[in-house]
């Protein structure tokens, strides 16, 4: 039996919300919550017991690092991956110190992504 994995995508870019719907909706043990900014993920956070957040940081608003910020404060059992297409190397920088979370460059392959989920999924399950 496979475990069920939900899985929380912010950003802001409905494109990128999309594909990844698309293509984790593929994968029968996983649940996909999509928010399209910092404030609206936390909230989806609070109500659903997720396990993987792929968080952009060049969010409006509340970037990335502030919501990750948030987020720890909630003090859940939640693995963070970065996402970012630009080149605010601030943020980048940022977000390459936090222990435990990794920053990824989109777009992104969907081997990439399904990798991401799977050795997140491993990672809890030890």
């Amino acid at each position: 039996m496979k475990v069920k994995i939900n899985v929380l995508i912010i950003d802001d870019d409905e494109i990128v919300r999309d594909v990844f719907l698309r293509v984790l909706q593929k994968r029968e043990n996983v649940k996909v919550f999509v928010a399209e900014n910092g404030y609206e993920g936390i909230e989806i956070l609070k109500r659903n017991p997720l396990h993987t957040i792929f968080l952009d940081l060049g969010l409006p608003d509340i970037n990335g690092i502030e919501t990750f910020k948030k987020i720890q404060r909630l003090n859940l059992n939640v693995i963070v991956t970065f996402m970012t297409a630009s080149s605010n190397l601030s943020l980048e920088e940022k977000a390459k110190k936090i222990p435990n979370t990794q920053v990824v460059y989109k777009p992104l392959e969907i081997e990439e992504i399904y990798n991401i989920i799977d050795r997140n999924s491993q990672y809890r399950l030890n």
